[in-house]
């Protein structure tokens, strides 16, 4: 008797739960005050939107980094951020259109 008891309690919490009609959106804290989902989603695509663009620089089978690489890259406006030799590729970061295009024509880039 006890147990049905409990399961009519609960089904009845239940129900009365899913019967709100208040809805809540989702909360993310963290740092400051709390703030719903959808703001926190804007909040980084805003960030995101900002961010520099990064390159992904090819080099030509079997042969290693050009040198002077992160020269060219520097004088195009540029910085290379990290350089795999061992596996022909590395990232770069801040160029421009102009800049990219200018790079995929040097000598070792194979893009």
């Amino acid at each position: 008797m006890r147990h049905l008891l409990r399961f009519s309690f609960l089904a009845i919490l239940v129900v009365a739960g899913a019967c709100s009609d208040q809805m809540t959106a989702p909360v993310v804290e963290g740092p400051g005050d709390a703030v719903s989902a959808s703001e926190a989603f804007d909040a980084d695509f805003a960030q995101a939107a900002t961010l520099e663009a990064r390159h992904l620089v090819l080099f030509e089978a079997g042969k290693n980094t050009p040198k002077g690489l992160a020269d060219e890259v520097a004088d195009l406006g540029g910085a290379v951020d990290l350089e795999y030799a061992r596996f022909g590729f590395a990232v770069v970061s801040g160029l421009d259109d102009a800049g990219a295009t200018a790079l995929a024509g040097l000598e070792g880039v194979d893009l």
